[in-house]
């Protein structure tokens, strides 16, 4: 699954963890800091719509249990095979408030609607709420709603990869004038260093070194 969901802890709840998550992420879009990143396309849209326009899917369950018991549904090809995954999901299919009882091969879109609508949206409405109303700080929230295209890239996760071209942008080197003296001849021979050692790093496949390379310079 692309990005994360809210998960349901109560301890979180009574501690309003949710809604200072809520806050912070607000305070930081202020003050002009970084998104979240981290949301799946559902989740952002669970924020900028009503729960009833969400049409969730199997990809959208974070347990894996859970999401093996579905998929198991899923697969049936037929009414002995259906109801041999629903008893073997029926502790799931219990804690979602859907039917076990199978009588046609028709029960299992149902089956599989009502696991995922649980699963997906129904068990993360309490923390979902308190979130939002920690993002209403600043109104951040009534903004998102309003021009929810413009927040979603802060929102959700994406395989952004920074490059050596976006880091050079990002670190600018402050340099003396380039008036021939040892200190600038100096300079230029360190730059060029640089950015052969950042390029260098930026081919390293399967490996997010230029990240922390900024990291590391900005903390």
């Amino acid at each position: 699954m692309l990005g994360m969901i809210l998960s349901l802890k109560f301890a979180a709840l009574e501690d309003h963890l949710y809604l200072y998550v809520g806050q912070i992420i607000a305070l930081s879009l202020i003050h002009g800091g970084p998104g979240p990143h981290f949301m799946s396309p559902m989740m952002f849209d669970m924020l900028a719509k009503t729960q009833n326009s969400i049409v969730p899917s199997i990809e959208d369950i974070h347990s894996a249990d859970i999401k093996e018991a579905i998929l198991k549904i899923s697969l049936a090809s037929d009414l002995d095979t259906l109801q041999d995954a629903v008893c073997q999901a029926s502790i799931v299919l219990e804690a979602a408030g859907s039917s076990p009882l199978v009588t046609s091969f028709g029960d299992k879109a149902r089956i599989i609607k009502e696991t995922v609508q649980h699963f997906a949206i129904d068990n993360i409405i309490l923390p979902l709420q308190q979130f939002r109303k920690g993002l209403t700080l600043g109104s951040i929230l009534r903004k998102l709603e309003d021009n929810p295209e413009v927040f979603k890239p802060l929102f959700i996760k994406c395989d952004y990869r920074l490059t050596a071209d976006t880091l050079c942008k990002y670190l600018p080197i402050t340099r003396t004038p380039q008036d021939g003296s040892n200190r600038s001849i100096v300079e230029n021979r360190i730059v060029a260093y640089w950015m052969d050692f950042v390029l260098d790093i930026e081919g390293i496949k399967h490996c997010h070194c230029v990240k922390l390379v900024y990291i590391y310079y900005k903390t």
